[in-house]
């Protein structure tokens, strides 16, 4: 199918419409249902993804971006907690970037380190931990969680909005980390998150699990998979887990 027709197909959602759609979705015993609610749902990203793959039309392929989207929207659907403020399209955006610099990377069209996306990836788990502490998302707290200077920060959100990960001047063997990140921030960037994030709360009102869970997902950057298998736990009790200790934290 022509992408020109899946878009024109697609019904683009509202942030409220999606999670009903959620809701029912988990709520259903339908299996046919659940099937034609995921569909719709991701359909639905059709306009996004496209969007973003035409900042890298003169990089690849567009029909592949475009499937590479549709993988990482698919990927990124069974993570998705529809309880919290943040909209699907939202929580996708850095999913399907990631998605398509990776296939950029794999045909050696786009030159990117991965260094360089583990450092933009700070700065979006910065802003995401900000939000769920209800403090304000601005440059001056992201710098204080991340040790990045605020001019550097100002300037890589204003990259990312206008070009993504869209580099290309970088010299042969280069890292984008030498050009837009303070140095020092890398040796003291793991120790800055977990005070500037944790530093004022009472660790003792957590157990040992949601302790291990935050500070897995916020501090070390692991998945909700990745900090399952470590406690031996699913994904869906550590999601859960990473809820009620963020409550207790915004109850201090």
């Amino acid at each position: 199918m022509k992408i020109s027709t899946i878009i024109d197909s697609s019904k683009v959602l509202t942030k409220e419409q999606e999670k009903t759609l959620f809701k029912e979705y988990y709520e259903t015993p339908s299996t046919r249902r659940k099937r034609e609610i995921k569909d719709a749902i991701v359909l639905a990203q059709s306009r996004h993804i496209i969007s973003i793959a035409q900042i890298y039309r003169d990089k690849g392929d567009i029909e592949d971006l475009f499937q590479e989207g549709m993988i990482a929207v698919l990927e990124a659907f069974p993570n998705y907690d529809y309880t919290q403020n943040a909209s699907f399209m939202t929580y996708t955006k850095q999913a399907i970037i990631r998605q398509m610099a990776k296939y950029l990377r794999r045909t050696k069209v786009m030159k990117i380190s991965e260094p360089a996306v583990n450092k933009l990836r700070k700065i979006n788990k910065a802003k995401q931990l900000l939000e769920r502490l209800k403090k304000p998302i601005t440059t001056t707290e992201i710098a204080k969680l991340t040790n990045i200077q605020e001019t550097t920060i100002i300037s890589i959100l204003n990259a990312i909005s206008t070009v993504e990960l869209n580099v290309t001047s970088l010299d042969e063997g280069e890292e984008l980390i030498d050009t837009i990140v303070d140095r020092d921030a890398e040796e003291q960037l793991e120790n800055a998150l977990n005070n500037a994030a944790f530093g004022h709360i009472d660790m003792s009102i957590l157990s040992p699990t949601e302790f291990a869970t935050l500070n897995g997902l916020y501090v070390e950057d692991k998945t909700h998979a990745e900090i399952a298998t470590e406690l031996k736990l699913t994904e869906k009790q550590i999601r859960m887990t990473e809820v009620r200790a963020m409550r207790l934290i915004e109850r201090q």
